[in-house]
């Protein structure tokens, strides 16, 4: 048996109800949308808001860079004459002096060359003194004719000197007479075309000489040329280091030709950090800078030597000049990182760097009120870094600052958080 309901009683129920709830749903928009008004005009929210203290204190200023060891000497290794592998002696990563051997390689053809050179000295040589030899004699002849002719012209002299007394006292004729003045002529004329002679080959002896002087110092220089490429097959480091590396394609029956590079010898005591930086960075980085090195966690430290006039994808190379010990972790290419000291100040005002700061451009700050409110002032700023910025005026130590994103309220004088 079913109960009868009272449809009358159930509508008296449902619909003060369903006003009630209607009622509430508007009251609760109305509710939010002034609450969202009241933020947008006076404040938000403090727990979407950061808060930072105005503090006094040591204010540093650092740029970042990363880079390696690179060596301030090092001497690559360059073959001066073609060769085959003969023998590799050495390994990257040896002391090394001067004149220790790295590497040898042979060549059958620069020994013929080396004999042949010889030899052709031994010939000059031996021609040489075979010209001397021949021209001592040659001057033994000219002397003894110079000589003879001389003594002929001293008898023909006196000769002629008697036949003229006898003259005199008309003994012999005056034809007679101009004979032996003729005869005495001949002798005068044959002395000095034997003292020419003489002279003539003086001079033609000094010419042949140099000539075969000539031939001797060319064969020498052949020689020695020769006796040099034999030495250039054994390659020494050619300086007092390290042997930092060697070609990996080195391997003993390969060839090599002339002027290929087979390694690179280092001195790991004159190293210095090769940086790089940021462009946008790099025009504060001057010449002199303090910089801190972390070379595989052990640290020294640099001054600025140079900075690169170039930019080469995007970053400027800096070197720097260590100052401190090397680490025993240091060594050429090791990466290292570094801290460049731009500034450097004791007893300012620090504050965080805010979002809305710009370098260079009149800046004010929201500033924590004794009521709760925030105060917009305007400071000066005299310097900052990506961290934080140093005030000069407008604030205190213990000040309450507003560093998150202001745009929103911006150019309201004062706003209080809820």
């Amino acid at each position: 048996m079913q109960i009868p309901i009272d449809k009358s009683l159930s509508r008296r129920f449902i619909l003060p109800l369903g006003i009630l709830v209607t009622v509430g749903i508007v009251v609760y928009v109305l509710n939010t949308i002034i609450s969202h008004v009241q933020s947008s005009l006076q404040g938000a929210d403090e727990s979407g808001v950061k808060l930072e203290l105005v503090t006094e204190g040591h204010f540093t200023h650092h740029i970042s860079a990363y880079g390696s060891l690179k060596p301030q000497s090092q001497r690559s290794l360059v073959t001066q004459v073609a060769g085959t592998v003969a023998e590799i002696v050495l390994k990257p990563g040896a002391r090394v002096e001067s004149e220790t051997t790295i590497l040898r390689l042979v060549n059958p053809a620069l020994q013929r060359e080396y004999d042949i050179a010889l030899l052709e000295l031994k010939e000059a040589e031996i021609d040489h003194t075979q010209l001397e030899a021949e021209l001592a004699d040659e001057a033994l002849q000219f002397a003894s004719d110079e000589r003879m002719q001389l003594a002929e012209l001293k008898t023909q002299q006196a000769e002629y000197a008697a036949r003229e007394v006898l003259a005199r006292q008309s003994i012999i004729s005056e034809l007679e007479m101009n004979k032996e003045k003729s005869r005495l002529e001949q002798a005068r004329l044959r002395h000095e075309l034997a003292k020419e002679r003489f002279v003539t080959f003086a001079q033609s002896k000094k010419a042949r000489l140099n000539a075969s002087d000539l031939r001797q110092e060319r064969a020498r220089k052949l020689q020695a040329m020769a006796q040099a490429d034999l030495n250039a097959l054994t390659i020494n480091a050619g300086k007092r280091g390290v042997l930092q590396s060697l070609n990996e394609s080195l391997t003993l029956g390969h060839w090599l030709s002339q002027g290929a590079s087979v390694g690179v010898v280092a001195d790991p005591d004159s190293l210095y950090a090769e940086l790089w930086v940021s462009a946008s960075d790099a025009s504060a980085v001057a010449e002199g800078m303090a910089v801190s090195l972390d070379i595989k966690g052990y640290g020294a430290k640099g001054i600025v030597l140079r900075v690169a006039p170039n930019v080469l994808r995007n970053q400027v190379q800096v070197d720097v000049t260590l100052t401190s010990p090397l680490p025993i972790t240091a060594r050429p290419n090791v990466e290292v990182n570094g801290k460049i000291l731009l500034e450097s100040r004791d007893n300012v005002l620090l504050l965080p760097r805010p979002v809305n700061f710009e370098p260079g451009k009149p800046y004010s700050v929201y500033v924590r009120q004794s009521d709760g409110s925030f105060l917009l002032k305007p400071v000066v700023i005299s310097t900052w870094s990506h961290l934080q910025i140093v005030i000069d005026k407008g604030l205190k130590v213990g000040d309450q600052v507003i560093v998150s994103d202001v745009s929103t309220w911006l150019p309201q004088i004062e706003i209080r958080l809820d």
